[in-house]
């Protein structure tokens, strides 16, 4: 697995890098404070991971979309100070893999670049906390990771398929089906029904998938 991380803070850059040679079979490719020569360096590297700080006053917007929307193989993991629930949408949107904070601990970190490189997201539960507009849910900084059948299952609620028609489609069980939602509606902090299809709306979650599950 190769990384590449571009932030202009120096402090994050190194801290990441540590922390990235604690993973075996983790190997660091390269690094830029600036997007003006990311793109000639990620064709050049060809990392599997991008950790980049799209709210970086050095790093441009243009060329985060640029990234995500031409370089498909690699795997981008946003990491910022404080999130802002604008941002974080837009990059779902676009497809973002991942997305920590730069307080979260060590194993988050792991956790997330093991998880994105398989195909899954992994999201900071502060950075849903964010996205989440029930304010009576509050989450910790604990990762949660959303597997390829749960997105799959959102995007087909989300197009108002019943649970037997989704169990049809992606050939399971309704039981299986019902204990997906479940298990959705528990790590987003909703409610009901309704309420995951107004998340995968409002986040754009289910205009952005292009999975294939295994």
């Amino acid at each position: 697995m190769n990384v590449f991380i571009a932030d202009s803070n120096v402090i994050i850059r190194e801290g990441l890098k540590s922390i990235i040679s604690m993973v075996s079979g983790v190997e660091f490719v390269g690094e830029t404070e600036s997007s003006g020569e990311l793109l000639a360096m990620l064709v050049n590297k060809t990392p599997d991971i991008l950790f980049i700080n799209y709210a970086s006053s050095l790093i441009l917007e243009s060329d985060v979309e640029l990234i995500m929307n031409t370089m498909p193989s690699i795997k981008v993991i946003g990491i910022t100070e404080r999130p802002d629930r604008v941002s974080v949408q837009k990059y779902i949107k676009n497809n973002i893999d991942g997305h920590l904070l730069y307080s979260c601990d060590t194993a988050e970190i792991h956790d997330c670049m093991k998880f994105v490189y398989r195909g899954e997201r992994f999201f900071c539960g502060k950075v849903l906390e964010v996205m989440n507009l029930d304010n009576r849910k509050t989450f910790n900084c604990q990762g949660v990771r959303l597997s390829k059948r749960e997105l799959e299952v959102i995007e087909f609620v989300a197009k108002g398929l019943s649970n037997k028609e989704i169990a049809e489609e992606m050939f399971l069980s309704v039981h299986t089906i019902l204990t997906h939602r479940k298990n959705l509606m528990n790590k987003l902090g909703l409610r009901n029904t309704a309420g995951l299809v107004v998340y995968a709306v409002q986040n754009g979650i289910h205009n952005a998938l292009d999975f294939s599950v295994n």
